[in-house]
């Protein structure tokens, strides 16, 4: 639901940009001594009353200039003329726009059948599309900057900062493009200066938008761009032989490209400033956005939560432990810690159908797995990743809470099973493919931090000695471990991320398991002991 009224809500700023002069005209005509409410720019070239000709692009009347009897004669002229050509070009603006969003879906979904498993918020895509729209057509319609001066790469630098991937901000810039046309001159130079600045963007925005990193990508950007508009107006420029340094100098600055190429060199450095500006108010509006999706089932007085507190109390202390790691991590690296607990929280709900097949919940020393074959035993492990899932969608939780259930175990070996099995039959009587879970593997950073969260929180209750040194390296096997088994393969963790998950990991687990004093009964008590 929240998609269609974000693509209904687009198309309509796209034909407010597009043709929101023309309604402004109707709604208010202009009166001479009156100050222009908006820039008229000249949509093709013609040619006005007083004989005065205008290229595709070049302001007709500029914002807030007062208006005279001769400007009032252009502005009926270019309402008539404008007049002439609306049906077809809202038309052909309207199919546009469906294509672009057409454009926009289809790639979001080859990228994930092509493997790049990122997490891609379609709904955020458009938001910011929206927003790319509303800015450029504020830009036009209330200054008289040259149209090269559009902030065309702002769109690719939230798109990257925001972490949703250079795929996606590469189809993103480009279902934008398809919107904006009808915005640009009909020039192809001009679409061509755009698309190369706006594909440079996508390929060297930083993700961290501080000014000494944002700084440097930014001036390249902008004087690439700047190189552009100038060699496409250059010829213009005529120099006799024996000019002066003096005389070049004037020529050069009263050329036709020297305001859209200062325009257009200055555009990229601006538009990386407004991104460093939104992007802490369009990170938090997404917190908001996954908190009012989840904070339902965030509840620990969930029904399913409170049934697997009665049935399987183990599972539900352990989920609890795995959703505290697993939001410790997350804010090391900025990844979605709502969707980390909620996650946590019901990883394990298909559990409930035998809890007493699970070890956090056996008592008095009883293990039905002693009895059963190790494949058997698989068997059972493997089904309660599936019943998790069935349940999960029962009970409505989002589609990502359920890929991260889905995902919290990948492909990993059941090493214990298989030991086991090892001791009881020859090696070459068994498949290693029969003792892994089914997959698929995480897909996202947030599945990765589960499941190493999942993984650590198990471990940590075997240690006889809990100590920093002890969780450093029981995090550091566990993570290389799962890099070893190539079960990140399919998801984003740079380096520098998983070093601070494994930073983070072993600070929650020293909190969690922090000394206490002794008290005056445990000293006498150990000093009975023989």
């Amino acid at each position: 639901m929240v998609r269609v009224v974000l693509v209904v809500l687009l198309m309509a700023v796209q034909l407010l940009a597009g043709f929101g002069e023309d309604l402004a005209l109707r709604l208010q005509p202009a009166r001479e001594g009156e100050r222009a409410v908006l820039t008229l720019r000249a949509d093709r070239f013609w040619r006005a009353p007083d004989g005065e000709e205008f290229l595709p692009g070049e302001i007709v009347v500029g914002f807030r200039r007062t208006l005279t009897a001769d400007d009032l004669q252009r502005i009926r002229q270019f309402a008539a003329r404008r007049g002439d050509f609306l049906p077809r070009e809202i038309s052909a603006a309207l199919l546009l726009g469906l294509w672009a969003i057409v454009f926009l879906h289809c790639y979001l979904f080859a990228l994930r059948e092509g493997g790049v498993r990122r997490r891609v918020s379609l709904s955020l895509l458009l938001s910011l599309l929206i927003l790319q729209t509303a800015v450029f057509k504020g830009i036009l319609a209330f200054t008289t900057l040259p149209i090269q001066a559009l902030p065309i790469v702002l769109l690719p630098f939230l798109v990257v900062g925001l972490r949703q991937g250079r795929p996606a901000a590469l189809g993103a810039f480009l279902a934008g493009f398809l919107l904006c046309l009808p915005l640009f001159e009909r020039s192809l130079e001009t679409a061509g200066g755009f698309l190369l600045a706006g594909t440079a963007a996508v390929m060297f925005a930083p993700q961290d938008l501080r000014l000494r990193k944002a700084l440097v990508p930014a001036l390249g950007i902008g004087l690439l761009h700047t190189l552009w508009v100038g060699i496409e107006r250059v010829e213009g420029l005529a120099l006799p032989a024996g000019v002066s340094l003096a005389e070049l100098g004037e020529r050069l600055a009263a050329a036709a490209w020297a305001e859209p190429s200062l325009g257009a060199g200055l555009a990229v450095p601006a538009a990386a400033g407004l991104a460093r500006v939104l992007l802490p108010g369009l990170r938090a509006l997404m917190d908001v956005g996954s908190l009012l999706t989840l904070r339902r089932f965030a509840d620990l007085e969930h029904p399913l939560l409170k049934k697997l507190f009665a049935e399987a109390p183990g599972t539900y202390q352990h989920s609890l432990n795995v959703a505290y790691l697993a939001q410790a991590a997350g804010e090391a690296i900025g990844a979605d810690g709502v969707l980390l607990r909620v996650g946590a929280y019901f990883h394990d709900i298909g559990k409930l159908d035998r809890p007493e097949a699970f070890v956090e919940n056996q008592r008095n020393g009883i293990n039905p797995h002693d009895d059963l074959d190790p494949r058997e035993s698989c068997t059972i492990l493997f089904e309660h990743v599936t019943r998790s899932r069935t349940v999960c969608r029962a009970a409505g939780l989002p589609g990502p809470v359920r890929d991260l259930v889905a995902q919290h175990h990948g492909t990993q070996l059941v090493e214990y099973f298989y030991q086991k099995a090892l001791a009881r039959s020859p090696q070459a009587a068994l498949h290693e493919q029969e003792f892994r879970y089914p997959g698929p593997k995480p897909r996202s950073p947030e599945a990765a931090l589960l499941m190493i969260a999942d993984a650590v929180e198990a471990a940590s209750r075997t240690l006889e000695r809990p100590g920093r040194e002890a969780f450093e390296e029981l995090v550091r096997r566990i993570v290389l471990g799962r890099i070893a088994d190539q079960q990140f393969c399919e998801c984003v963790l740079d380096t520098q991320e998983i070093d601070a998950v494994m930073r983070a990991l072993v600070d929650a687990l020293e909190a969690a398991f922090h000394g206490r004093i002794v008290y005056p009964w445990q000293r006498s008590t150990v000093a009975r002991k023989p």
